[in-house]
């Protein structure tokens, strides 16, 4: 499938919506958004003869779709890849109804969200949301607010530094956080039935509100008090999981 370059002036944001496939989206040229497609088709058949991509902008709005039946069964279907570069400042708009999705080097909005698969986000400036229904979700150097879901996958945070309203909620899953957390924020992480592993600062400041329905609290700081005024607030709950606050 051909490669599909669009020239911005300025701020950028992408919208991107597919139906099944991975989407990577990365830091590219200045002024520039390429795209390039990849269709993936079954050996027995000719399914996915009808998918395509839609391209539209207007001004420095570009909307990249992929439209058609895939047809025959999951194991068995046609779908299109997406790799795409956009300038590191871009705001991001991403839907997958059943596939992974990376994201890397952008310091706009990050907002990704897929069905039934994996969302792995590194290097981000600013607030990103992500959401998952069935899928592990991972970041790594990710700076700003967040909030970030998933249904039944486990969330994991790598080298971050969250401020502001920022949540990690997972429905069945362990979540990680290696991380920093600002003093002017108001945290929430919770998970249905599953571990919570918090590693910390020690010269944080955090009022930390801990809730275990049936499972052990591990706290390194022996307080819920940490650091001076101004503490942030940090909910943490596990319905049927442990709790484990380590030191840095």
């Amino acid at each position: 499938m051909p490669t599909h370059t669009f020239m911005v002036t300025g701020k950028d944001v992408l919208h991107v919506k597919s139906p099944r496939g991975d989407i990577r989206i990365h830091e590219g040229q200045v002024n520039t958004v390429v795209v390039t497609a990849t269709k993936r088709t079954p050996i027995v058949g000719n399914f996915g003869d009808n998918l395509k991509v839609d391209y539209k902008q207007t001004g420095n709005d570009i909307t990249v779709e992929v439209e058609g039946n895939s047809g025959g069964l999951f194991f068995n279907s046609a779908y299109i890849d997406l790799d795409i570069t956009v300038p590191t400042e871009s705001d991001l708009d991403v839907y997958d109804s059943s596939g992974d999705i990376t994201v890397s080097d952008i310091s706009g909005l990050v907002k990704a969200e897929t069905g039934s698969g994996d969302i792995d986000v590194s290097r981000t400036q600013g607030t990103t949301t992500l959401k998952t229904g069935s899928g592990d979700i991972e970041t790594r150097d990710t700076n700003g607010s967040a909030n970030i879901q998933t249904g039944s996958g486990d969330i994991t945070l790598r080298d971050a530094r969250l401020e502001g309203e920022s949540v990690l909620h997972s429905g069945s899953g362990d979540i990680k956080f290696d991380g920093s957390l600002a003093s002017n924020g108001d945290y929430t992480i919770e998970t249905g039935s599953g571990d919570i592993n918090l590693a910390l600062p020690v010269d944080s400041s955090l009022q930390l509100n801990i809730d275990s329905s049936s499972g052990d609290v591990d706290n390194d700081f022996h307080t819920r008090s940490i650091g001076d005024d101004p503490r942030a607030p940090v909910f943490i709950h596990t319905g049927s999981g442990d709790i484990s606050i380590h030191e840095q």
